[in-house]
C-alpha cells in the first residue's frame, strides 16, 4: 500500500512535531506499506526526516497563503493522490476532495470545552 500525507496546512508547532514523531516511529513494512508520500512546502519538508520509503514532494503553492494552499488542496491534491497514492491521510483534520479513500485526524479537542466554546 501507499500512503499519501497531505501536509498543506502544517506550516508550525505541533502539526508538524506530530507528523515528524509520527514518521519517526513508522516502521513501514511491517504495515504493509510500500511508500509514504509527504505533499507540503518547503518549511514543513525541511523538518520531516529522509528515509528510503518516503517521498517528499515540494508544492511551491504551499509556501503561499492561505487561499493559494486551500486552492492547491482542493483541485490540485486529488490528481496528486490518484497517481502516487492508495489512502490519503490529512493529519490537519480538514479534506474537501473526491480521492477516496481519505483518513483525517482533529488534534484540536477544544472546542470539545464547554468553557472554551463561551470563551
Amino acid at each position: 500500500m501507499r500512503v499519501g500525507i497531505d501536509a498543506s496546512n502544517l506550516r508550525a508547532g505541533g502539526g508538524i512535531t506530530h507528523l515528524v514523531e509520527v514518521l519517526r516511529a513508522c516502521e513501514p513494512a511491517g504495515a504493509g506499506i510500500s511508500r509514504f508520500v509527504v505533499w507540503g512546502g518547503a518549511d514543513t519538508l525541511a523538518r520531516v526526516p529522509v528515509a528510503a520509503w518516503l517521498s517528499l514532494q515540494h508544492e511551491p503553492e504551499l509556501d503561499r497563503s492561505l487561499p493559494h494552499r486551500l486552492a492547491w488542496q482542493r483541485f490540485s491534491l486529488h490528481r496528486r493522490a490518484e497517481a502516487a497514492c492508495d489512502l490519503l491521510f490529512s493529519p490537519g483534520g480538514t479534506y474537501g476532495g473526491p480521492f477516496q479513500p481519505f483518513v483525517t485526524m482533529s488534534r484540536n479537542l477544544l472546542p470539545f470545552q464547554a468553557a472554551e466554546r463561551r470563551r
